[in-house]
């Protein structure tokens, strides 16, 4: 059973893929995106929005969830607004990276999601161009409890750092 007691994550996409020969390629299905994570883990629509799609660990550690979502926001905007709407307090600034090619930004956090309290959380969100419904961002969170989030966080960079997206202008 995990404990969900700590800090968070936010991340805003980033490139790289799990240095790992048991990793499994984990592709939206139904938007051009994909992430790389540990083979055997859990991937479905969530909970009734199968806009949203979720990877989990077998033991619960590492959930990430992935979506789009029309907006006219920057985002760097919608991130701000993610924040500003959800119970984190963050640990560190705000900051621009890259993740598959694109702008994106970053913050790390502490706080709770989905109903678990004391995690650690990464969001990723980037503005995500051709190939996608309509003029949006690309969210990527991953979360697990926060007394593991020193041992997990590099696995969980790894995952944003993996996301890529399969539209022909990206």
């Amino acid at each position: 059973m995990v404990d969900w007691k700590l800090g968070a994550v936010l991340l805003l996409a980033a490139t790289a893929s799990p240095d790992s020969q048991d990793s499994t390629v984990y592709r939206h299905p139904s938007l051009p995106v994909s992430i790389e994570a540990p083979a055997g883990w859990a991937a479905d629509s969530w909970r009734g929005d199968p806009g949203i799609f979720e990877v989990a660990a077998p033991d619960g550690s590492i959930t990430v969830l992935l979506w789009f979502t029309d907006t006219e926001q920057s985002a760097d905007r919608y991130l701000a607004k993610m924040i500003n709407m959800k119970p984190v307090d963050l640990t560190g600034p705000v900051r621009r990276t890259e993740i598959g090619g694109r702008a994106a930004w970053r913050v790390e956090a502490t706080g709770e999601e989905q109903g678990h309290e004391g995690i650690a959380e990464s969001f990723a969100v980037l503005n995500a161009g051709a190939g996608f419904p309509g003029e949006g961002v690309l969210v990527l969170q991953v979360w697990c409890a926060g007394e593991r989030a020193n041992e997990l966080a590099p696995l969980m960079d790894l995952i944003v750092g993996s996301l890529r997206i399969d539209s022909a202008s990206g």
